[in-house]
């Protein structure tokens, strides 16, 4: 997979540990049958003598919720024990199914799915744990007294959070992991409800936005560049990535559009005091190479050299400052402003990347073209 290129950087719990709180216990009342072969089953030492105990059991109760969910969970830890890792998550998705709002077996289950290295189970689990999570508020009254109400919902989702928190990284560590566009869309559209206002959304609204480049889907992307300005407003990295996927679009350029987000993003860029210099300039810089292709591609010469001018000193080091400077000196060239399109034809030729040789190319051609010359009366 090509390198991908990520505007915002967020620090990301890559070994997050979660808590053990759960919002279904799991007991079973002393004296009943559910108890008294639980108990028999928690004495059994032998791995497969106790496996034919659980499968006994899930059938036995079958018409109880939490003895099913309790059953399946163990039988998925005992699958995960013998190394059959599929065979654990069919165990652990019949367990959720029982009691969707058991957190623990969704955290459980997480870990077995990333053992078995399968990212779109690992975010199937996170949004299970996150249904549990968002299900603390809808818990009935009852009787209670409403500050009591409140203080006990407050309660829970606080002892609950560190769970939330780390179903969050580990959902958007599966997404950045997932190298195939399409799969890597269903966990977005997985992601965005599950965990509203979380973090880590303006990096994953950028890699919806990479995955519909990498399809070339001009629609969806479209489509879905209004949802993701309307979840982060003000975000400066979403509305440059998105000019920049509007004008760099070969099947149906928006063109309007990409210039619209580029100067958007260059307004926001310049008024956030808080952003550090280096994160601005790089903004700034491939929102002007946005909004200077976007230009170039209208055949709006002279002004798109004047956007592209103030890209490639903001972009250096960058892996877009390669681009700019080949379409400012293609540019130049157009206009048969050859010494100066030699400049940054140079420039872009010496950079390492995909727009390497094209740049050596036109550079050939521009060192053997002669200078027009302009007839006077």
């Amino acid at each position: 997979m090509k390198s991908i290129r990520i505007l915002l950087f967020v620090a990301i719990l890559l070994e997050a540990r979660a808590s053990t709180a759960q919002l279904t216990a799991f007991t079973f009342t002393a004296g009943t049958p559910e108890d008294q072969v639980s108990t028999e089953i928690g004495k059994e030492a032998d791995p497969q003598k106790k496996l034919a105990m659980l499968s006994d059991f899930v059938q036995k109760f079958a018409s109880n919720p939490v003895a099913v969910a309790y059953g399946n969970w163990q039988l998925a830890l005992l699958h995960q024990n013998s190394g059959d890792l599929k065979q654990a998550m069919v165990a652990g998705d019949k367990a959720l199914a029982a009691t969707p709002n058991a957190m623990e077996i969704a955290l459980t289950m997480i870990q077995i799915a990333k053992q078995a290295k399968d990212n779109a189970k690992v975010v199937d689990y996170t949004v299970a744990g996150s249904k549990a999570f968002h299900s603390i508020a809808t818990q009935p009254k009852g009787e209670m007294r409403d500050e009591d109400y409140t203080n006990k919902i407050k309660t829970e989702e606080d002892e609950a959070r560190p769970n939330y928190q780390f179903l969050q990284a580990e959902a958007y560590n599966a997404i950045t992991a997932t190298d195939d566009p399409k799969a890597r869309l269903k966990m977005v559209d997985q992601f965005t409800p599950a965990f509203p206002n979380s973090p880590y959304g303006e990096v994953v609204a950028q890699y919806a936005i990479l995955s519909f480049q990498q399809l070339n889907d001009s629609a969806g992307l479209e489509s879905y560049s209004e949802k993701a300005i309307a979840a982060s407003p003000k975000s400066v990295a979403v509305r440059v990535q998105l000019a920049k996927a509007f004008a760099e679009d070969a099947k149906a350029p928006k063109l309007e559009k990409a210039q619209e987000y580029a100067k958007r993003a260059i307004a926001l860029a310049s008024e956030d005091k808080d952003l550090a210099t280096d994160k601005r300039d790089l903004y700034l810089g491939i929102a002007h190479y946005a909004a200077g292709f976007a230009l170039l591609r209208q055949e709006k010469t002279l002004p798109a050299i004047a956007e592209l001018k103030q890209a490639t000193p903001l972009l250096k080091g960058d892996p877009v400052q390669a681009a700019a400077l080949y379409q400012l000196g293609w540019a130049y060239a157009k206009l048969n402003r050859l010494p100066e399109a030699k400049v940054e034809l140079t420039a872009a030729a010496a950079i390492d990347g995909p727009y390497q040789q094209i740049s050596r190319d036109l550079l050939g051609k521009v060192n053997n073209a002669k200078p027009q010359v302009r007839r006077t009366k």
